[in-house]
């Protein structure tokens, strides 16, 4: 959390330092968070290095927010967010958002249960979505991915798993993606044993 603050406000928060331009957060460990992460407002760059932020507090919360800037995750893993309306692991506005060698799994929330990317754009690369879980069993919901008027271009990924509660019969749309009003480019991909009403 002082990491992006530190990033937002370009000065120093907690020991973090800050610098100009894209903030570069580099993982040495795993991380468990007890509450939500700050939105991110500034260009960050988060290098993983095969680590994962999960959540771990009875609290919902969704893992990742970012607003108005741009996000790259490169060789992460995001598990455990409740994002309780939409975007479990990451939720994306007027953003741009680029995800490299990562994992998004086991994520939930009413709508986009791994990602929400409402009016950006993203890119997923060599990744994997799975697991995640939208509960809007009554309109548009998107188990993996909800991009609403977002472009998205998925390569050398696999989109798996994903479900929409329940996945009653009529209800609920899109088990693995759910794109609304953009482009949808899928190249060397995997989409299986994703489940929805729709």
């Amino acid at each position: 959390a002082d990491a992006i603050t530190a990033a937002n406000t370009n000065a120093p928060v907690g020991g973090c330092t800050t610098g100009s331009g894209t903030d570069t957060l580099n993982l040495t460990a795993d991380i468990v968070l007890a509450a939500a992460l700050p939105n991110i407002t500034t260009p960050v760059t988060i290098e993983g290095n095969g680590h994962t932020i999960s959540r771990s507090s009875a609290t919902n919360f969704r893992i990742l927010t970012v607003s108005s800037s741009n996000l790259t995750l490169n060789s992460a893993t995001i598990s455990g967010g409740a994002g309780g309306v939409t975007g479990g692991g990451v939720f994306a506005f007027l953003s741009t958002v680029t995800i490299t060698n990562s994992v998004i799994v086991g994520n939930s929330a009413r709508e986009g249960g791994g990602i929400r990317s409402d009016t950006s754009t993203l890119t997923i690369t060599n990744s994997t979505i799975s697991g995640n879980t939208a509960f809007d069993s009554t309109g548009r919901s998107g188990g993996g991915i909800l991009a609403t008027g977002s472009p998205v271009t998925i390569l050398n990924s696999t989109i798996s798993g994903n479900s929409v509660g329940g996945a009653t019969a009529g209800q609920g749309t899109g088990g693995g993606i759910y794109q609304i009003s953009n482009s949808l480019v899928v190249t060397n991909s995997t989409i299986s044993g994703n489940s929805a009403g729709n």
